[in-house]
C-alpha cells in the first residue's frame, strides 16, 4: 500500500471513526476493473452512440455490485422511486 493511502485512511478514520471496509473496496474494485477492461474492447462508435455505451457500462457495473451483494434492494429503492415518478398534470 502506498503512503498516501495510509495517510488518507488514518485521517478519515480519525475524523469519522471508520474507513472503507476491505470487502467493499474489493467489490467496487472488481466492478471498476471489469468495466474498464470490457470498455477497452467496445467497438468504436460515433458521438451519438457514446452516451448509450456509457449507460450500458453503468448497467454492467450496477449488476456486478448487485451480484456481489455490495448493493441490495434497499440501496436501489431511492433510484426506483425517482424513475417511477410520473409527471403531475396541471391543476
Amino acid at each position: 500500500r502506498g503512503a498516501a493511502l495510509d495517510g488518507a485512511a488514518t485521517s478519515v478514520r480519525a475524523t469519522t471513526g471508520a474507513f472503507v471496509p476491505l470487502r467493499t473496496a474489493a467489490r467496487v474494485g472488481l466492478g471498476v476493473a471489469a468495466c474498464a477492461y470490457g470498455g477497452q474492447y467496445l467497438p468504436k462508435m460515433g458521438k451519438l452512440m457514446t452516451p448509450l455505451l456509457a449507460v450500458g457500462i453503468v448497467v454492467v457495473y450496477v449488476a456486478i455490485l448487485l451480484v456481489t451483494r455490495e448493493l441490495r434492494a434497499a440501496d436501489l429503492a431511492p433510484i426506483k422511486a425517482m424513475l417511477g415518478k410520473k409527471k403531475r398534470s396541471a391543476p
